[in-house]
């Protein structure tokens, strides 16, 4: 099991454990967003982060703004913030029209929801999370 590296460390190019690296090289493929869309592990931690940015009240702009800091340490400009709402808006229509799904991005495979949430709401913003962690500038240091 040590000798077999988990399968996204790969992708990423991430060093074997065999022997110590001073330094990681960069690289950028399709094959990694891939991976951050539709690896499990990229999900449960949307779901965390949309349960971070939903803490506490807020606006949309507000949600938007906090998750956009959390994963870039910096604030959003105007047209990020918009685009990110707009996302927002368009997945919790699509939500509310299904709530199975709903629940299922919501909760799995995290755990249930914390106790009041609305779950169509938590799936889109889940959804937007998805997205913030998928850019290219939360993964790549330039």
């Amino acid at each position: 099991r040590r000798t077999a590296p988990y399968p996204s460390l790969t992708t990423f190019d991430a060093p074997n454990r065999e022997v110590c690296t001073l330094r990681r090289n960069q690289s950028n493929t399709p094959l990694q967003a891939l991976v951050t869309l539709n690896d499990p592990v990229f999900l449960e931690a949307a779901q965390g982060l949309a349960r971070r940015m939903t803490t506490g009240p807020g606006t949309s702009a507000e949600k938007a703004a906090r998750g956009f800091r959390l994963c870039l340490t910096r604030p959003p400009t105007a047209q990020e913030t918009s685009r990110l709402i707009a996302l927002h808006d368009e997945t919790l229509a699509f939500f509310k029209q299904s709530p199975d799904q709903a629940t299922a991005l919501a909760t799995n495979p995290i755990g249930a929801a914390p106790a009041g949430a609305d779950l169509p709401d938590l799936a889109a913003w889940t959804s937007v999370a998805n997205v913030l962690l998928n850019l290219d500038e939360t993964l790549m240091k330039r």
